[in-house]
């Protein structure tokens, strides 16, 4: 039982894994957009 177990919990948690990476790619690449974005607001004010 152990030998099927293990890969699933290893997908699972692999999934899970990327996932997050994924999620937090997003917010890391959004960063830049938004700090470019405030920066061009107070250029123009």
């Amino acid at each position: 039982m152990d030998w099927v177990m293990t890969p699933i919990l290893s997908i699972a948690l692999m999934t899970a894994f990327m996932k997050n990476l994924t999620k937090a790619m997003t917010q890391l690449s959004l960063v830049p957009v938004i700090y470019s974005t405030l920066i061009l607001n107070s250029c123009v004010y």
